[in-house]
């Protein structure tokens, strides 16, 4: 006879739960708000959650908020200390030992204070070092800027994003028309309204190109428009027909 075998199948759910609500506190002042249509754990512990709603509160009452279709548990880790957590919604709604740290798949969007937008198609979140990254490829938005980057990092304590492979972004503005950017990094803090690419390059619309160790973009936090472009650490400026120019601050 011929021996046959069969794929093995999904593991068997141990338990289930709709309408998962969870609350992780720190000295009774909320740091993070899990929320998940549908929560199951198999017999071997790992949960998957579906349409799966992160808020990451910031000490300043910034926060971050994260959107994902699916999220898987990862190794739980070592729990903050002073921190505790309550849970909300259907019977046993309590997502295994809390948030933990989550594996979000299936295409994920974060928002930072309302006006930075990203999106990437996995993102690992640690609950015990309250970050965030991925390796993929992440487009993001503010205000007339539009760009992508490979990686992203985000830190609660620091309330840093940084973009640590290179970046690529347009910006329109109104004296230098379409600016195009290209750097070897990057990063912004969305509180301040400060965006930084690192060892870039710029090329308007005008002609000119703009090379240099540091270019901050500066928003303004409570409109969200660009309010200043600053260049530091020495560039070098060409301008078509014109000879090369180096100083230690940027014209733009």
């Amino acid at each position: 006879f011929a021996a046959t075998s069969e794929a093995p199948g999904p593991a068997e759910v141990a338990r289930w739960a709709d309408d998962v609500e969870i609350l992780r506190t720190d000295g009774g002042v909320p740091i993070l708000r899990l929320r998940a249509r549908r929560s199951q754990t198999d017999v071997q512990g790992q949960t998957e959650l579906t349409d799966v709603r992160l808020q990451l509160y910031e000490a300043d009452g910034g926060e971050v908020v994260v959107l994902s279709p699916r999220a898987i548990s990862l190794p739980e880790d070592a729990p903050r200390a002073g921190a505790t957590d309550s849970g909300a919604g259907s019977p046993g709604a309590r997502a295994g030992p809390g948030p933990g740290s989550w594996l979000l798949e299936g295409g994920v969007t974060l928002t930072a204070h309302g006006d930075l937008t990203m999106k990437t198609k996995t993102l690992a979140f640690f609950e015990s070092s309250g970050t965030a990254r991925t390796n993929e490829q992440v487009h993001f938005t503010r205000g007339a800027l539009l760009g992508e980057a490979t990686g992203l990092s985000y830190s609660a304590g620091t309330r840093r994003i940084s973009f640590p492979g290179p970046l690529t972004a347009t910006l329109r503005t109104e004296g230098l028309g379409l600016v195009r950017l290209a750097a070897i990094s990057g990063g912004c803090e969305p509180a301040t309204g400060v965006f930084e690419a690192r060892d870039y390059t710029t090329l308007t619309e005008r002609g000119e190109k703009l090379n240099g160790t540091l270019l901050r973009l500066r928003f303004s936090p409570q409109k969200g428009g660009l309010s200043r472009i600053e260049g530091m650490g020495g560039f070098q400026l060409e301008t078509i027909g014109l000879i090369p120019a180096q100083a230690g601050e940027s014209p733009l």
